[in-house]
């Protein structure tokens, strides 16, 4: 049976869940609020799980062919000592993906009917035969199910399910992809993550003279300065090229980011009501401290179409889909936060006693946790 299926948000998740219930053969209608052409800047690591979505929703071969492959993380602390370094070959493809070029790929993979720029789903109402809703501009439309992919902010999840603690902010984020040819300092295939107390710098080269680099900072640490030039402060007495790489943003020539604030949700009891469900950071906004974010939007876009596609009416569908989905992704929550504050804890004792024990404990426990975690996604 083909659904009717309208999609509150435009981002990697709604344009991802579009994608899957097409291919389903569904009528997907995204409602995007944004108009065509919004900036999208920025990169992310996107880790195997999120890569075998990318390919189960026909895009994979594309993305791949403009992503960067990265083999190696290299961890230090702050002033550059060594402190771990991570392999990652016997993971497979992980991936330094630009935001707009994933974005791109996935509009695509749609016919251009099937998005609607500068509108925005403000409210729902599920019938036992149907979903009802209503667009910013006043009218009203039906469809056979709804999905809220409308982020970590999501006005349709709270009209739905009713107050639910907001989004706890933790971190402060900037992203840049700056000029960079110091092949010894950021060699191909290499990322480094540095750490500190409550900040954190990370960086990956793109080609022989681009490198893209995220900074992170503890939402307590706010810096008194706007824009990238607070970075220089925060980070110009760390070890190079961390130093060169935040003086090089400063260049108004420059593509980047930020500040950009990171927050998580607190797992929710329930995704779904009726025939709308919650899908992305609507569902389950997490910190960025594994990478998963976008992965894992992917990944639920899969299974949804999976279980709309087994043959039950759409409600019973959508639970299912909760039920396969809701368990992983918080344990995917649960360890984020836990890297987070482990990684990014201000407390001296916290940030000494990681400079001496993280060699032993993240290839013990840490390493193969995240990977677990990427296989289970898999699955």
């Amino acid at each position: 049976m083909s659904l009717r299926v309208a999609i509150a948000g435009g981002g990697i998740a709604g344009l991802a869940t579009a994608a899957a219930l097409l291919r389903a053969g569904h009528r997907p209608q995204v409602f995007e609020r944004r108009e065509a052409g919004a900036p999208a800047g920025g990169a992310m690591m996107m880790w195997p799980n999120g890569m075998a979505a990318l390919e189960a929703l026909g895009v994979g071969a594309r993305v791949h062919a403009g992503a960067t492959a990265v083999r190696e993380v290299e961890f230090r602390a702050q002033h550059g000592r060594a402190l771990a370094r991570w392999s990652l070959a016997e993971l497979g493809h992980v991936h330094v993906v630009f935001r707009a070029a994933l974005l791109q790929a996935l509009r695509d993979a749609l016919p251009c009917e099937c998005v609607a720029t500068g509108t925005a789903v403000v409210s729902a109402r599920p019938r036992a035969d149907a979903v009802e809703f209503t667009l910013d501009d006043g009218s009203h439309h039906v469809a056979d199910a709804l999905v809220a992919c409308d982020g970590v902010h999501s006005r349709l999840r709270a009209q739905l399910f009713g107050a639910v603690p907001p989004p706890q902010l933790h971190q402060l984020a900037w992203l840049a992809t700056v000029p960079h040819d110091d092949l010894v300092a950021i060699p191909h295939g290499v990322a480094i993550g540095s750490l500190g107390r409550g900040q954190r710098f990370c960086a990956a080269r793109i080609d022989d003279a681009r490198v893209f680099w995220y900074a992170t900072v503890n939402a307590t640490r706010r810096p008194s300065e706007p824009g990238v030039v607070a970075l220089a402060q925060v980070f110009g007495d760390w070890h190079e090229p961390v130093a060169a790489l935040v003086r090089a943003a400063e260049d108004p020539a420059v593509e980047r980011v930020g500040p950009v604030e990171l927050g998580e949700l607190a797992p929710l009891r329930h995704w779904c009501r009726g025939r709308v469900t919650l899908l992305g950071d609507a569902a389950h906004a997490c910190l960025p401290d594994l990478g998963q974010g976008a992965g894992q939007a992917l990944h639920s876009a899969v299974v949804l179409a999976q279980c709309l596609g087994e043959g039950d009416d759409v409600a019973t569908a959508l639970q299912r889909y909760e039920q396969r989905r809701r368990r992983a992704v918080a344990d995917v929550m649960r360890t984020s936060r836990l890297v987070a504050s482990l990684s990014m804890s201000e407390a001296v004792h916290i940030a000494s006693l990681r400079e001496l024990v993280v060699g032993a404990l993240l290839p013990t426990l840490g390493f193969p946790r995240i990977e677990s975690i990427a296989a289970h996604a898999r699955a």
